[in-house]
């Protein structure tokens, strides 16, 4: 069982606010942080899904990812949790098991805020906890699709600036 890590007080709160950061040229040693929140956030969250599923699918996303636009939120320069945004479309918000709730998925979705007019993401209909995420942040469910892959529900979900 993986403890929660939380931020004590507030200059290191003010401290970690400032870590967040666009990846520009992605390293091997990023790409390999990231990759592993990739998979463990997916096998954890959407336990419905089969494990081989997500493995099957890692060499695609280790290939896609550097294409994506990714701003990553970093603690003493570990990566613990990343935003991957192409055209618009969210690919996904992931945070390392040990750092959710702690508001570091709602501060990389702010940032793909304040740099776009209108984002979408697809979410399974199974994760509730991430559905409602995405409405507080003012997100409208637009319509319903299945993943061909896995046969799984899924919701579009739109966001535009006022």
């Amino acid at each position: 069982m993986v403890k929660n890590v939380s931020i004590r007080d507030k200059a290191e709160l003010e401290g970690f606010k400032k870590l967040i950061k666009k990846i520009e040229k992605i390293t091997e040693k990023e790409l390999q942080e990231i990759i592993s929140i990739w998979l463990e956030s997916n096998i954890q969250t959407h336990h419905y899904i089969e494990k081989s599923y997500w493995e099957k699918n890692l060499p695609v996303v280790e290939k896609e990812l550097p294409k994506a636009e990714i701003f990553v939120d970093q603690i003493d320069d570990k990566i613990v949790g990343f935003i991957g945004i192409m055209d618009g479309y969210i690919a996904g918000v992931f945070v390392e098991e040990a750092y959710r709730n702690q508001q570091i998925g709602k501060k990389l979705l702010k940032k793909a805020m304040e740099l776009n007019d209108r984002l979408s993401l697809n979410v399974y209909e199974k994760n509730k906890h991430a559905i409602d995420f995405y409405l507080k942040l003012g997100f409208k469910k637009a319509h319903r699709n299945i993943d061909e892959e896995t046969a799984e529900k899924e919701l579009v979900m739109v966001w535009e600036a006022n």
